[in-house]
């Protein structure tokens, strides 16, 4: 092999590894700045409202409840989704349960934990089965993720921002 190619293979080599490295500090990066949920699945249901089912669900699994739906519209405000349930339970797990417009009959559940995650997995299942079993809907895709200890910061945020969801409504019940 000549100079030239040994030259040419290790400037590509040089270039492979410096992009190899960016990408690596970007994925590090979006992980520590933002949150995924441990499971998130969407599904189709023919049945609505769902919100009471959900909601018995939640309290029987031992969250507390909030339907943001419900509370908005109690103060006259227009709610951006047909319906929005939020869980949350003393382990500091979120639940949150919406329909997504403008699709009729088409739901996200997310389920997420304090990083770094830590799989509640008879939750997840109850979870699902409660759908796929007890609504009686169709999973049509379904992710899970792990989040490291340097999501922490981001699961704080969003847990924040749930938990004044919770405080406005209980302000409003006063």
């Amino acid at each position: 092999m000549g100079t030239r190619k040994i030259q040419a293979s290790f400037a590509w080599m040089l270039v492979i590894l410096v992009v190899g490295w960016l990408v690596a500090e970007d994925y590090a990066h979006a992980q520590s700045t933002r949150v995924l949920p441990d499971l998130a699945f969407n599904f189709v249901c023919k049945q609505a409202p769902l919100d009471e089912a959900v909601e018995r669900f939640l309290t029987d699994q031992g969250f507390t409840v909030l339907n943001q739906v419900r509370a908005d519209k109690e103060r006259g405000l227009r709610a951006n989704f047909p319906q929005l349930v939020f869980g949350l339970d003393k382990r500091r797990s979120i639940i949150k349960f919406v329909a997504v417009p403008p699709f009729q009959g088409k739901y996200d559940i997310s389920l997420i934990t304090q990083p770094p995650t830590q799989r509640e997995s008879a939750l997840e299942e109850a979870l699902l089965r409660f759908v796929s079993d007890q609504l009686r809907c169709e999973i049509r895709q379904l992710l899970r993720h792990e989040n490291g200890p340097a999501s922490a910061e981001a699961y704080e945020n969003h847990l924040k921002t749930i938990e004044g969801f919770f405080r406005d409504a209980a302000a409003r019940l006063r």
